[in-house]
């Protein structure tokens, strides 16, 4: 539950939440603290900023802000002279969102469809694994039937995101005047 009197306390109880929804999915809780840490922010972070207002060592965070730009969870602004690289969350972040998700649903679809194509291409079963290549045969359609309807819902959510979205977008824009000048200025 996020709770919070200050801006400040609410933010560290979203940063230690979402760390645990982003340990749950396979990531360090650390890459968690940094993803959410970005979207919190106005500006790019350096490493070292992160890494000090997370409490943690620079070379951490490095390793884990390269992990969430793999998967484009956020981006690196390299800035004119200054050595440093910066990270932050890009404006379509949410997406990235979409994308992924579909992206995994459909690399397990198709790994269900081949799984089942091999499993009708069996010339022979023996027939104490008879049950099991009839259980496999039913689970791995029902997995891939499964797969392919979530497929089927997510057709034109893109799109019906993005109409969203300007809406989000124009409702925020008298609030964000001045926001990514951070990103204009320092790459000139």
């Amino acid at each position: 539950m996020t709770t919070g009197n200050t801006f400040s306390e609410l933010k560290r109880s979203v940063i230690n939440e979402l760390s645990l929804s982003f340990e749950a999915e396979g990531f360090s809780p650390l890459c968690g603290k940094i993803y959410t840490l970005l979207v919190f922010a106005a500006d790019p972070l350096s490493l070292q900023q992160i890494a000090d207002e997370l409490g943690v060592s620079k070379a951490a965070v490095s390793v884990q802000a390269r992990m969430l730009e793999r998967v484009a969870m956020c981006q690196k602004l390299a800035v004119g002279n200054d050595r440093r690289d910066y990270y932050y969350i890009p404006d379509n972040f949410s997406l990235t969102v979409i994308h992924n998700a579909t992206r995994k649903i459909n690399e397990m679809s198709d790994r269900m469809a081949a799984t089942i194509e091999s499993l009708h291409r069996l010339e022979h079963v023996e027939p104490d694994e008879k049950a099991e290549y009839e259980a496999a045969k039913r689970r791995f359609t029902e997995i891939y039937e499964l797969y392919s309807m979530i497929n089927a819902k997510l057709e034109g959510l893109e799109e019906e995101w993005n109409e969203k979205r300007q809406k989000i977008f124009r409702k925020f824009s008298d609030h964000t005047e001045g926001e990514g000048t951070f990103r204009a200025s320092k790459s000139q």
